[in-house]
């Protein structure tokens, strides 16, 4: 396939915010979601910090991923986290 051909689907609906109602699509950046799932889990479950960072041009789906993580802590998914509900802060950094 011709990656080319490819259109970014967040450039003509760019998500600003996390809190943004937004159509999930679960198989974009599934690797990292995942990621960010296993991170709370072991910042929840063994009492320690942990970091992830979400690098990447604008436009890539960052906030959009933000936003997924987001509904996850909140129990809208099937899969819930094993803690109750999380506290989520998103910080702009200009």
């Amino acid at each position: 396939m011709n990656r080319k051909a490819l259109r970014n689907p967040f450039l003509g609906d760019v998500v600003t915010s996390p809190e943004q109602t937004v159509v999930d699509v679960a198989e974009i950046h599934r690797q990292s979601f995942d990621l960010c799932r296993r991170s709370f889990e072991v910042v929840a479950g063994e009492y320690r910090s942990w970091s992830v960072l979400l690098n990447g041009e604008a436009g890539c789906g960052k906030t959009h991923l933000l936003s997924r993580f987001r509904k996850w802590l909140s129990c809208e998914f099937d899969v819930k986290p094993s803690r109750p509900p999380a506290l989520f802060v998103a910080i702009r950094m200009e």
